[in-house]
């Protein structure tokens, strides 16, 4: 791979986007896809249906464009508030927000149970004010779904594609999420094949501690909350990862310190790196050094980019939902966290404890990690560790 090809490689994982005791349901193998083939009047009859679900927040939508606040939470809210009001079961793509008309959702499921024939439509808004549009239909054991997508042309609402294919690995699990997936081909280049929907609601401060302090980190290229550390003890964490990931919320900039196909080495400055790392742990400068490659003479810290052998993130790397928390008489929180892998059909991985310390200036302080014991843990795969310095010389043919 040459160098410019991992360079858009790693432009499209880092945003890109999450897929958009357990009851299961076993489907029958059968023909799992195909293209919708209906006459011209049918298809137009659905493209107007589209049209209308999007009318209805067409107000919302252009104030939003026109102000700059697309892709903000409120702005979702409103929209998938507005969709529930027109009666429509709906979410936004990321699981954000509680889902509307979430009762008919779970008829639905309680119907493919049964084997009840029925049909249902979700609609699953995206950041840019379009959604994706799933009409679910159940007869006898088979899920059968008709996914489409409408998006928007400065202000007109236009429907892109339209699939249908039967629902494998159909799952709705006790924390309230249902899955189910596409069974695409190997070598396949088109939409993700999995859906991960969250049907049950969450308590709307769980879902802001989340995104106050443990979406900002999520799993991707760090190990912060998949291993075991505390104050006294920081263990395995990695400080080179933890200084990329809150170089951004420290200093209010991206990271100036850029990736490489071979991972770059630099000397940051030790105000720099220990400001970024000491302004969300309380470790000592002695700690710190000792955690990482530090240089007396030149009071700086050696810092290496990662790079393609050691990259280790993807699109489909889990992401984390805070579902308890609870204060401490020592003012800590700690929160309860599970680990959602939409690509595995999980809506817990595993578990894990992330005790955080409120600062009185607003800050917070992350004071340890716990993963919760489980015999259904799985490992997280996702993580890959940085290259040693031997590994790397083997990669690249040099230090």
């Amino acid at each position: 791979m040459q160098k410019k090809e991992f360079l858009l490689g790693l432009a499209l994982l880092i945003f890109g986007a999450w897929g958009c005791g357990n009851t299961s349901v076993s489907i029958p193998q059968s023909e799992t896809s195909e293209k919708v083939q209906n006459d011209q009047g049918e298809d137009e009859e659905f493209e107007e249906e589209s049209k209308e679900i999007a009318e209805c927040y067409r107000v919302i939508y252009e104030r939003a464009a026109e102000t700059g606040t697309l892709g903000t939470l409120d702005t979702a809210k409103n929209i998938v508030e507005c969709l529930g009001n027109a009666g429509y079961a709906a979410v936004d793509a990321e699981n954000q927000i509680d889902m509307v008309n979430s009762e008919k959702v779970k008829a639905f499921i309680r119907n493919v149970e049964e084997k009840v024939d029925t049909e249902l439509t979700i609609i699953c808004v995206a950041a840019t004010g379009g959604f994706t549009r799933f009409d679910l239909q159940t007869s006898e054991e088979e899920v059968w779904i008709t996914r489409s997508y409408l998006s928007w042309n400065g202000q007109i609402p236009e429907t892109n594609s339209k699939e249908r294919y039967r629902a494998e690995n159909w799952n709705y699990s006790k924390e309230g999420y249902l899955f189910f997936e596409k069974n695409n081909m190997s070598g396949y280049d088109g939409p993700s094949g999995y859906t991960a929907l969250r049907v049950e609601q969450l308590d709307e401060r769980c879902r802001d501690l989340n995104r106050q302090y443990l979406l900002p980190i999520g799993y991707g290229s760090n190990n912060m909350f998949i291993t075991e550390w505390n104050e006294q003890d920081f263990g395995e964490l990695n400080f080179y990862d933890m200084f990329h990931i809150l170089y951004p919320l420290v200093y209010g900039m991206p990271t100036p310190y850029e990736v490489s196909y071979e991972g770059k080495l630099y000397y940051v400055p030790q105000e720099e790196f220990e400001r970024v790392v000491m302004s969300y742990f309380k470790i000592g400068s002695e700690t710190l050094r000792s955690k990482a490659t530090y240089h007396e003479g030149s009071k700086a810290y050696e810092y290496r980019t990662r790079g393609f052998n050691d990259w280790g993130n993807s699109p489909n790397i889990p992401y984390p939902e805070v579902v308890q928390y609870k204060d401490n008489a020592d003012g800590t929180l700690t929160l309860t966290v599970n680990v959602v892998y939409p690509v595995e059909k999980l809506s817990r991985a595993f578990s894990h404890e992330v005790v955080v310390r409120l600062l009185p200036d607003g800050g917070v302080q992350y004071v340890s990690n716990h993963v919760i014991w489980s015999a259904d843990n799985i490992q997280p795969s996702w993580y890959t560790d940085r290259l040693t310095e031997e590994e790397r010389k083997e990669f690249y043919g040099k230090p």
